[in-house]
């Protein structure tokens, strides 16, 4: 081959796209206008679906922040490596550090890493319990040491591992030090991962940033401002993507971790958030607690303004995202997710996932004499337009057909035994493969 044909085959090959994962925390299913919400407005996110695609039922793997971010970095079930809860235990941290990240494997890809937020999978103090964000594949981080943080100075930070306070509104901070990483690895692919901890408890937002109506309360008026900055702050790095050229090759993923909080939990994650017309709220399996929103959006490669309807997990970001960087699934400890983008152009027909499962089992006591919380057992399955889900040992399994009745209000089982009985016996083929902290 000569040297001209050469540098022509080079530039024939698509360049690496760069990688932009956007998390909010705990906002409300039904407190974005993309699903009909009208109090808020969060014109950067409806900027982002416009340009790509909105997924109508895409799903967590938990309704709590510690798994739901594993099962994104991993790209695989938590319960297989025995996380069912927010754990904080050295041994349940080290669980996750026999897993490989996304950022490692696309580190190995020769992608610069950074994280930018909230990582809350090295406990909820620092020095931490398991690996920081730098042992897990991230060139350089910045963010606050466990799940929640004050939003405004002296908020203590992380640099490296080093502390220092916010110069400023936590949330603007972030959006600043994300494009800084964007236009200092503008000349090599990157993968940015944008976690922020906005909207989730304590309630703080700048007073210019705070709205609502006459009847709108002081909490719930802080909160839209909590969700205006970050969606401002989501607007900077759409612009900076745009001013440095990199529209058409940056693929951008935005989704929420789990379900908001609203007033229904413990009063340090309460942030009124409403996930209307789902039932349930964070830390349950109702769809409130599980259902997110999620858009991805990559120019030439994902529809533009489409709203795909069908069942997607945040499983599917890691497989998705490393497709798309050209490397290969993994063989060892293999992806539950599936590369989405065959899916989303049509080249795959298929249902990405028949079938998704739950469990949430919060544990109580010290290793070998763990107990899981009374009444906090929950399991659910989801099948089609059928939902399976039991809230605790000593209760029935209620079935819902989400298709009729998205609100989870009829309980079927009574009118439908067969489908109860097959999907219990579903749900525990699925159980059997995962596995017990105990045991560990």
């Amino acid at each position: 081959m000569t040297r001209r044909s050469f540098l022509a085959s080079l530039a024939a090959r698509p360049a690496r796209p760069n990688l932009i994962l956007i998390l909010s925390d705990d906002l409300g299913y039904g407190d974005l206008p993309l699903f009909g919400a009208s109090e808020i407005a969060t014109p950067n996110l409806d900027r982002l679906a416009r340009a790509g695609t909105l997924f109508a039922q895409a799903y967590s793997t938990a309704p709590i922040c510690v798994p739901s971010r594993m099962g994104i970095n991993t790209g695989r079930y938590h319960e297989r490596f025995g996380i069912y809860d927010n754990l904080y235990e050295p041994h349940e941290v080290r669980l996750f550090f026999e897993e490989t990240t996304l950022a490692m494997r696309l580190k190995k890809l020769g992608y610069a890493t950074a994280l930018v937020g909230k990582w809350h999978l090295s406990g909820n103090r620092f020095p931490p319990n398991g690996p920081t964000p730098d042992q897990r594949g991230f060139d350089e981080w910045v963010g606050i040491e466990g799940g929640m943080s004050a939003y405004f100075p002296p908020a203590k930070l992380y640099r490296n591992n080093q502390p220092f306070t916010t110069p400023e509104y936590l949330t603007d901070f972030f959006g600043k030090e994300a494009v800084g990483f964007i236009r200092k690895s503008r000349a090599r692919p990157f993968f940015l991962y944008l976690g922020f901890n906005a909207p989730h408890a304590p309630l703080e937002a700048p007073e210019g940033d705070r709205t609502g109506g006459e009847s709108t309360s002081p909490d719930r008026r802080t909160y839209a401002g909590m969700v205006r900055a970050m969606d401002r702050n989501i607007g900077r790095v759409l612009e900076a993507v745009r001013e440095l050229g990199l529209e058409r090759n940056t693929l951008i993923v935005y989704v929420n971790d789990n379900g908001g909080g609203g007033n229904h939990t413990p009063p340090h994650t309460r942030n009124t958030a409403r996930n209307a017309p789902l039932r349930g709220y964070k830390f349950d399996l109702w769809e409130g607690g599980i259902r997110v929103p999620m858009i991805v959006a990559w120019p030439g490669h994902v529809p533009a303004g489409r709203r795909y309807s069908r069942v997607v997990s945040t499983m599917d970001i890691a497989p998705t995202l490393l497709a798309a960087a050209g490397g290969s699934p993994p063989t060892e400890r293999p992806f539950d997710g599936v590369d989405l983008l065959p899916y989303l152009t049509g080249a795959n027909p298929a249902v990405p996932h028949p079938v998704l499962c739950w469990e949430n089992r919060p544990w109580l006591g010290p290793r070998g004499k763990q107990r899981p919380v009374p009444g906090k057992y929950n399991r659910a399955i989801r099948q089609g337009r059928w939902k399976l889900i039991r809230l605790a040992e000593d209760t029935d399994w209620q079935l819902f057909d989400l298709d009729a009745d998205p609100g989870e209000q009829h309980d079927m089982a009574a009118e439908r035994p067969e489908i109860v009985s097959n999907l219990e016996a579903e749900y525990g083929r699925w159980r059997a493969g995962m596995t017990d902290p105990l045991t560990r």
